[in-house]
């Protein structure tokens, strides 16, 4: 099988990754799409690495075609940009293997060739010379929630030492199985505020034990301003419960995040994952953000050390309020650059 004879990629982030491949052989560049030649190169392994991660992500395909004008015989170029195509690993059927995203790209190449005909009946695309591949992971994956496996809390998990290291997320050490019930009292009494004694399950509990807990007892949690009658006792709480937690407690936005550490040829990476936002976000007027980790749920305590690639040192953010933490999650991960997120925080902070 014929192919590229010129593969090379950048690697702008670990996971972001752009492939520019150019130049086929005669018996590649006759054919009209030219994709099976990427088969065997650096793409489709790389491509297959990402599949085994299981995060679904996106790939633009742009490139520059040969044309054959049938009216003068003469050859020239001319330059493409496809669609962008998404592969979901998590759908059973779907865009989930090699073989689909080269039959697809093939179809993207003969549409845009049939386009390209119709309009000038003159010019006919021959072949590709070449094709800039970028690959693009997505970390949000709430539109893919009715494919996520149902998923609920139980008792106290240890969290990753990266994660524990950004000072974040409350791990609340409860030995039931009511973990989301103690991180949505928690934000609503203002416990997470209390960073010595936040963790600790007795500070949800109103009839706590002194000692040992006689037969028979059960855990009585203590009240908040929050209607948590949906959640319920008998087990832990899931993705899917949250909804009717949010009707019935007006105004109130659940957005909920997984973190997954991701390595592909020796290189790692953390996502910070959206895997559920509300359904009406315009009509949110309180927001809290969770973490559900290995079937555990946790506060997230503050978003943009949350949301960062990288710890940076808490006096960088002094000055930063609460809200403003809170207020800028939507745009937090656009910022590249440790120093525009300083700045976008600092100009939150002014208003």
């Amino acid at each position: 099988m014929a192919q590229w004879t010129n593969v090379t990629f950048t690697r702008p982030a670990p996971l972001l990754r752009q492939f520019r491949v150019s130049e086929p052989d005669e018996a590649s560049h006759a054919d009209l799409q030219g994709v099976n030649a990427l088969t065997g190169t650096a793409v489709q392994a790389f491509h297959q690495q990402l599949l085994q991660i299981g995060l679904p992500f996106r790939v633009n395909v742009r490139g520059v075609a040969d044309v054959t004008s049938n009216k003068e015989d003469e050859s020239d170029t001319i330059g493409f940009t496809l669609p962008p195509i998404s592969v979901n690993p998590l759908q059973v059927h779907g865009m989930n293997t090699w073989a689909d995203f080269t039959h697809l790209v093939h179809q993207q190449m003969t549409t845009y060739s049939e386009e390209m005909l119709e309009k000038d009946s003159e010019v006919t695309m021959t072949g590709i010379k070449k094709m800039q591949i970028t690959y693009v992971p997505q970390d949000n994956l709430a539109a893919f929630q009715p494919h996520l496996h149902a998923m609920g809390g139980g008792a106290a998990r240890d969290l990753p030492p990266d994660l524990v290291a950004k000072k974040c997320v409350l791990n609340i050490l409860n030995e039931d199985d009511q973990c989301l019930r103690c991180c949505l009292i928690s934000w609503k009494n203002g416990i997470y505020q209390e960073p010595d004694n936040a963790y600790r399950w007795g500070k949800y509990l109103a009839n706590i034990p002194k000692g040992r807990k006689p037969k028979g007892w059960a855990p009585q949690y203590i009240d908040c301003s929050l209607n948590l009658t949906a959640l319920p006792m008998n087990r832990g709480s899931k993705i899917e419960d949250l909804e009717q937690v949010e009707r019935m407690n007006p105004g109130l936005g659940i957005y909920v995040y997984f973190w997954h550490k991701a390595t592909v040829d020796d290189i790692s990476q953390n996502f910070q994952v959206l895997a559920r936002a509300p359904p009406d976000p315009l009509k949110v007027k309180e927001e809290v953000f969770l973490l559900l980790y290995n079937q555990h749920w946790c506060l997230i305590t503050n978003f943009q050390r949350f949301a960062s690639q990288r710890n940076f040192p808490i006096s960088r953010l002094t000055g930063t309020s609460h809200d403003a933490v809170h207020s800028c999650h939507r745009c937090l991960q656009n910022f590249k650059t440790e120093q525009n997120l300083q700045k976008h925080l600092r100009s939150c902070n002014e208003v």
